[in-house]
């Protein structure tokens, strides 16, 4: 009697089935590695924005400090918007500005460029300007560190990373804490 060369649905089945696991875990790793290159990218590109349009102001005007909102909102050809978000930090909790209020992103005050980003003038102590910048606008997951990133512009003009996070980020490239939940906090670069 001749054998049946066949698999059995079981098998089948089976195999479909350690092909799916595969597939989940590989497209899981792929994501992070595809977020993680989105955000420093976003950070990068901020960063750069950010030190062209205060060049441009610089140029423009001898006391660029006045009336520093519109004068940004024209570099980075910002327009107004309507949507406020709170941002959080990394282990998930309302981040809380120097004088215990919680951080937001308020449409009154903020500028959206046309290429996505949001971006929020604030003043700062002893320097010229503080500027919270949404790489990825709206969208989720809104998370300082993440896709919410800071940078402050001295009075001379000079453009540097602000905070832990966002410095991490332009020096190394990279965002450990994305992939490691134990990270609550972003390590000092």
């Amino acid at each position: 009697m001749e054998k049946n060369k066949a698999y059995s649905l079981a098998e089948a089945l089976l195999t479909i089935g350690l092909i799916a696991v595969i597939g989940l875990l590989t497209v899981s790793t792929l994501r992070g590695f595809s977020d993680e290159k989105e955000y420093v990218a976003g950070t990068k590109k901020a960063f750069k924005t950010l030190d062209s349009a205060t060049s441009s102001l610089q140029i423009k005007k001898t006391n660029w400090t006045e009336s520093i909102f519109a004068d940004y909102s024209d570099v980075l050809s910002g327009m107004t918007h309507d949507t406020d978000y709170t941002i959080k930090d990394l282990a998930g909790n309302e981040v809380q500005d120097g004088e215990g209020n919680t951080k937001k992103i308020d449409s009154s005050n903020s500028i959206l460029a046309t290429d996505g980003m949001i971006w929020v003038p604030e003043s700062a102590t002893g320097k010229a300007l503080k500027m919270i910048v949404d790489v990825n606008g709206a969208a989720p997951p809104n998370v300082q560190g993440l896709d919410v990133q800071e940078f402050v512009v001295d009075t001379d003009g000079n453009v540097e990373p602000s905070g832990n996070c966002t410095s991490y980020i332009v020096q190394y490239e990279k965002l450990p804490w994305l992939d490691d939940s134990s990270l609550t906090e972003c390590p000092a670069p």
